[in-house]
């Protein structure tokens, strides 16, 4: 994941004469951190949540506060249960939207939507839904970090699913595919996804994706094996 994110912010840099701030991502281990509790709760010494490691890392990674000032949306990619889905604020419609690639109802044996975002989790002495806990320390981290910018406090915004997402097979393994889908064609004008995807095509998707990874001048791994180098395609330009 971490990867895909680095390649759209390559990708957008080499596209714009200066950083196009209108869409800040923001690297997963923000999601880890914002979701604590899950983080250590295996741990034989759980540690209580430490907003100074958060304002830390959002530091690290946000635009500076005058750059902020046209932003849209942040995006969120949050890992939870082995199972990724991409947490949106979205400052144009006033809410934050939850894209979430699982098949919630009668496919799963029941299993709903909220039973995996709202969750109930206990900290500092209060029950939280888990979505409006990994909100409200998001909105008050980020007022901390950019306490110049023109981000709106967005603690208070109706949280929901986005619904007619393309959604994943019951319990297969490709959720972090999905999200770097809808990472790629979430439309903050209308809080939709526009591009194309199905269930079966999803083989196609994860090719390209681990093709454009492997081949990608950012990663590291230089030079690649013989036998990797014959999966290379020549792209032409056209005209």
């Amino acid at each position: 994941m971490q990867m895909f994110i680095d390649v759209i912010r390559y990708e957008d840099s080499s596209q714009h004469s200066i950083p196009n701030t209108h869409c800040v991502i923001l690297d997963p281990r923000v999601g880890a951190t914002l979701n604590w509790e899950y983080l250590h709760a295996k741990k034989k010494v759980p540690q209580p949540f430490d907003p100074v490691v958060l304002h830390e890392v959002l530091d690290n990674l946000l635009p500076s506060d005058m750059e902020l000032c046209g932003c849209n949306i942040i995006m969120v990619p949050m890992h939870h249960r082995h199972h990724w889905t991409l947490y949106v604020i979205n400052f144009t419609l006033r809410r934050i939207d939850i894209l979430d690639p699982n098949p919630y109802g009668p496919a799963l044996a029941g299993m709903s939507w909220a039973d995996h975002h709202k969750n109930t989790v206990k900290t500092e002495g209060k029950k939280w839904q888990r979505c409006k806990l990994i909100v409200s320390r998001l909105t008050k981290a980020i007022q901390q970090v950019r306490p110049h910018s023109t981000i709106p406090k967005f603690g208070k915004y109706q949280i929901a699913p986005i619904l007619n997402l393309p959604v994943m097979h019951p319990l297969s393994n490709d959720s972090g595919f999905y999200v770097m889908f809808y990472l790629k064609y979430y439309d903050f004008n209308d809080g939709q996804v526009k591009g194309t995807l199905n269930q079966d095509n999803i083989s196609t998707l994860r090719s390209e994706i681990l093709h454009l990874l492997t081949f990608h001048y950012l990663n590291e791994i230089k030079p690649l094996p013989a036998e990797v180098e014959m999966l290379r395609r020549t792209v032409q330009s056209e005209g």
